[in-house]
């Protein structure tokens, strides 16, 4: 079974307490659910046949974008975060345009090679809207991301943004096996040729050895029978 971790990342009061629930157990939370809501909720669901655990963590935007908040610290902390995730929930609240404008900010310590999605809350309450689906689609092209708005209220695209980022982590983890695994087998044809190589080295330079080895002995013999030619003509003279 694989496990990921997802991060969701956004100011309080943004929405995403609400999402993680109807994620966990498809219903809008009350009040008293989201207070007592851990930091870490584990599901479960099944893409392309194979079972995946998946680890919603939840991380608060407030510290970090606070003015009088220490830059350094906020930072490094933000950044441990994300060390190790898979994908990345940018929570924005559609009702609040402040938390929208914040994203730029918050990009600058998450790592380039994390799967992120755009995610605006509170879908439900167009009336009090303050950032069009317009305004966050440019954004989302802009930044190469993908856009979803959602409803935990309403449970509007709340499993198919789970759905999405899931598919996208699952593909890019079978990209990186398929290259280890093509990877591994160009380094075993390599070690394969370079011991054929090593083989046949080691048979030519007996080879060459052996013609040595003949050369040297025909020479030995050539001169014992001159020495021996040379004594028999000595002993006729005498």
């Amino acid at each position: 079974m694989d496990r990921y971790k997802i991060l969701i990342l956004g100011r309080s009061g943004s929405g995403k307490s609400a999402l993680i629930h109807r994620l966990k157990n498809n219903v809008f939370p009350d009040s008293d659910a989201i207070t007592s809501f851990p930091n870490v909720t584990v599901i479960v669901r099944a893409i392309h046949g194979s079972i995946i655990k998946a680890d919603l963590v939840e991380s608060d935007l407030t510290d970090f974008l606070a003015k009088d908040a220490s830059p350094d610290t906020a930072k490094v902390h933000l950044a441990k975060q994300t060390l190790d995730v898979n994908g990345l929930f940018l929570i924005y609240d559609i009702t609040n345009s402040e938390t929208f404008w914040e994203i730029d900010e918050v990009l600058r310590v998450i790592p380039p090679d994390v799967d992120i999605c755009l995610v605006g809350t509170k879908a439900d309450m167009v009336d009090h809207r303050q950032i069009s689906f317009k305004e966050a689609e440019n954004k989302s092209h802009q930044l190469g991301f993908s856009l979803v708005e959602t409803s935990a209220m309403m449970g509007i695209n709340c499993e198919e943004l789970l759905l999405e980022v899931l598919d996208k982590v699952a593909e890019r983890r079978l990209e990186v096996r398929q290259y280890l695994s093509e990877s591994t087998e160009v380094c075993a044809w390599k070690m394969v040729q370079d011991y054929v190589r090593c083989i046949h080295y080691a048979i030519w330079s007996i080879k060459q050895l052996f013609q040595q080895m003949t050369k040297n002995l025909l020479n030995r013999a050539s001169f014992v029978g001159f020495l021996d030619s040379c004594g028999g003509r000595s002993d006729d003279v005498s």
